[in-house]
């Protein structure tokens, strides 16, 4: 988590100089998108079971949170007031094509895993068949020669 909360902080720092300097938040585009991104690394480490503190995630969180609240005003005030709205239905929008493409590689994994059992079975089947018919014809020569 040390390394999402210092990826955090360094893009945070890039995006809050950008912005007292008179930049545009296009201008520090892919730092936002550092800062998010490792936002919602931290939030899924911080969940995770086994995390060191819960305090500790809770206020590494905070942190973060408190920075994302920052940017949120300066999306705000950066002129166009609808700006947040409209980011935060993109990344609605960004979560759920990211859940349909898990699903379908997961839909995918799942197919080919159900397609090698198959063959694995087909396989089994034959070499089965075949021993079966080897074993036969040996054990009717067998009797062809006793007799």
């Amino acid at each position: 988590m040390i390394a999402e909360i210092a990826a955090a902080s360094a893009a945070y720092s890039t995006i809050k100089t950008a912005i007292q300097q008179g930049k545009e938040l296009f201008d520090v585009a892919k730092e936002v998108g550092e800062f998010l991104e490792s936002k919602e690394s931290l939030q899924k480490k911080a969940h995770a079971k086994g995390y060191k503190s819960d305090f500790q995630a809770f206020m590494e969180l905070e942190k973060v949170n408190q920075m994302q609240k920052e940017l949120k005003e300066a999306m705000v005030y950066s002129g166009r007031p609808a700006l947040w709205q409209d980011y935060c239905a993109f990344m609605s929008d960004r979560k759920k094509q990211r859940e349909a493409q898990q699903l379908q590689e997961i839909r995918e994994r799942q197919k080919r895993r159900r397609m090698i059992i198959d063959s694995a079975i087909i396989i089994g089947g034959i070499v089965a068949t075949v021993a079966v018919i080897v074993t036969f014809l040996w054990v009717i020569g067998k009797f062809k020669g006793a007799a």
